[in-house]
This record gives C-alpha cells, sequence and structure tokens, in this order.
C-alpha cells in the first residue's frame, strides 16, 4: 500500500514539473516574439524617416534645387515630365515652401504612362500656409532632392498659378432655354406668271428649339461668361415658300398692234408742227421700223445701220423717245401701221421680251 501512494506521488510531482516547465517555454517564447516584433517596429520607423528638408527657405531652395518639368499640376495631382527619375513604386517625400512645411509621404505612379503622385489634397487640409505663391519641393526616401516647382496655394489647396486659384472660386451652372426660330421666306421667280404677282405656296410657321447653357459666376453670383453647348429641336420651322411672277406679257393674250416707219432725229433736229414736236422731215433723217404691243409698249427694231437691237422707247407726244448707242433720240412715226399679229415666244425671244403664257 505505501509503495502504491509513493508511486502516484512521484506520478504527479512529475505532471506537475511538466506543466511548469511548458509554461515556462510558453512565456519565454511569447517574451522572444515581442522583442522582435519591436525591433521590426524601430527598423519601419527608420525606413520612413521623414528626410530632412532640402533647404532652409525659399531663396535657398531655388538656389540648391533644380527646377522640375511637370506635365500638369492639379489641387490633387501632380504629373511629372519623363526627365524626372523618381520610378514607379517609390515613395517620396513633399515639402511646401516658403518656410518648409512637409506635406508627407507618396508613392509614385504611373497611368496612361505618366509618372504622377496623387492624393495631395488630403494632406493639404491641415497644412497651415499662409496665402499666395510657394514652391513645392520634392525629395525621395534616401533624402536625395528631385527638385521643385513654382505652386499657388489658397485656402488650403494647389494651383499652378494665382489665375487658376481664382478661376477656382467661379461656379457653373446648365440652363436650359426655350426660344423661338424665325421661319424664312424663300422667294422662287415663274416666267409663266404675271410680272407683280405674289402666291403664297407653303405658309411658313415658327419653331422652337431647347438651348442648353454652361454659364459661369463669379464668386458674387455675377454672370461672367455664357457659352452654348447644345441645342434640341422641340417642334421643327417650317419655311414659308413663296413664288412670284416675271412675265410682262402674255403670249395667249398678247397682240402686236401695228407697225410703223418714220424718222428719227435728234434734239436740235425737231421742230414744232401746230404746236407739236416732230422731226423736221425736210432734212435727211434716219429712218426706222418700230412694234407696238398691246398699245402700250413700243420698240424700235430697224435702223438704218441695218440694226435689230431692241431698244425701248417712251411715248413723247407723237414722238417716242429712246437712247441708241448713248444719244438721246426721237422716234417720228409718219406712215404704216399693219394688222395686228399674236406676240409669240420666238419674237419675244429676239426682243428679249419678258414674255409668259398663264
Amino acid at each position: 500500500m505505501l509503495k502504491d501512494k509513493k508511486k502516484l506521488i512521484i506520478i504527479l510531482t512529475s505532471i506537475i514539473v511538466l506543466i511548469i516547465g511548458i509554461l515556462l517555454a510558453v512565456i519565454l517564447l511569447k517574451n522572444n516574439d515581442e522583442g522582435n516584433s519591436g525591433n521590426k517596429g524601430n527598423n519601419q520607423n527608420e525606413e520612413v524617416k521623414i528626410p530632412d528638408a532640402p533647404a532652409e527657405n525659399t531663396e535657398n531652395l531655388v538656389q540648391e534645387l533644380e527646377k522640375m518639368e511637370v506635365v500638369s499640376l492639379s489641387n490633387d495631382v501632380i504629373k511629372f515630365d519623363e526627365k524626372i527619375t523618381v520610378q514607379s513604386g517609390e515613395k517620396v517625400a513633399v515639402w511646401v515652401y516658403s518656410s518648409p512645411k512637409f506635406l508627407g509621404y507618396f508613392e509614385v505612379v504611373v497611368e496612361d504612362g505618366v509618372k504622377m503622385i496623387k492624393g495631395l489634397q488630403e494632406a493639404m487640409k491641415d497644412l497651415e500656409v499662409e496665402a499666395g505663391n510657394h514652391n513645392l519641393a520634392i525629395v525621395t526616401e534616401k533624402g536625395e532632392s528631385v527638385g521643385y516647382i513654382d505652386i499657388y496655394i489658397e485656402e488650403n489647396k494647389l494651383f499652378e498659378d494665382e489665375q487658376a486659384a481664382i478661376v477656382s472660386k467661379y461656379t457653373t451652372k446648365e440652363v436650359k432655354e426655350e426660344i423661338e426660330v424665325k421661319y424664312e421666306t424663300i422667294t422662287t421667280k415663274d416666267a409663266n406668271k404675271k410680272s407683280g404677282t405674289k402666291e403664297v405656296t407653303q405658309k411658313g410657321v415658327n419653331g422652337i428649339s431647347e438651348v442648353t447653357y454652361k454659364i459661369t459666376y463669379d464668386e458674387n453670383g455675377k454672370e461672367i461668361s455664357k457659352e452654348k453647348i447644345s441645342v434640341k429641336v422641340i417642334k421643327e420651322v417650317v419655311n414659308e415658300k413663296v413664288v412670284v411672277g416675271t412675265a410682262n406679257f402674255n403670249t395667249n393674250t398678247s397682240k402686236i398692234t401695228s407697225k410703223f416707219t418714220g424718222f428719227m432725229c435728234t434734239e436740235d433736229q425737231t421742230m414744232l408742227y401746230e404746236g407739236t414736236k416732230g422731226c423736221n422731215d425736210m432734212l435727211e433723217l434716219s429712218g426706222f421700223s418700230a412694234i407696238s404691243i398691246d398699245n402700250s409698249v413700243y420698240y424700235i427694231i430697224k435702223i438704218n445701220d441695218n440694226s435689230i437691237t431692241p431698244i425701248k422707247v417712251t411715248k413723247n407726244g407723237f414722238l417716242y423717245k429712246g437712247t441708241y448707242k448713248g444719244t438721246t433720240y426721237y422716234f417720228d412715226s409718219r406712215s404704216g401701221g399693219g394688222e395686228d399679229i399674236p406676240l409669240t415666244s420666238e419674237v419675244c425671244k429676239q426682243y428679249n421680251l419678258n414674255c409668259g403664257s398663264w
């Protein structure tokens, strides 16, 4: 019995020692892991150590660093020129001058083949920098200065220049307006309608268009620009169509009512016959022939030199007055007169008359 008790004590003691050993081992391992973890943290802190500012002030900055070429700069993105040696994935520190203020670490990314730093705006929120012209310097993790660019800061936002900052205050909105579109009158001439007549063949109707404008306002709400960006037709415009007649004579009704022969003379070759002026037939004067259409319009059609150029003349007493080769003549019809004959299109063409048929 005593032997059994001793065995049990030995077994229990062994178990207790084993448990204590295991607990001590766990504690030692945990402490070791925490120590290693602390060392890693120290290493990380060393990796992200903020590089020193590249200069004490703006004046020294522009003397010690080269000015960078950038593709563009907005209040959230800087796009680098290809000449900049910073690579994609590399971390860079950004410093804002005049007095150096650290903006933060940023990773260089590539989009559309262009290197850029993104996320500046978030970092600018808590950066208290006096509004105005500044410089922005970029430094690699190794402390190597990449260069600087000129910037303008207002309300903790970056701009390429002061003008860009001013424009950023402007607001724009789209405004739609309905406008009436006036119809046009399209006129066509009809040689087979009487001169002076007018016929509306299609009545005009005004249309309506919806025009969208982009209007820009300054910080005081005053409109400074208005740009038309789109036009939508709501109601089609219908142009008015009008036909006007051009014919002076109707070949269906007009008659060549008479033919005359007589004399032509200049002003100083006229004389009075019973108080009426006429050509002096005692002189050797040129002869002519003429036609009268509908007893109203007269044309000289033949003169001694065999010209058949029609000359339009006007009634002047019993004389007809017109200009021939730059000289004013009187035409005195003393004889002749023929039977009425229909006016034809051939005669109209021969004497360049505006004839139609209606």
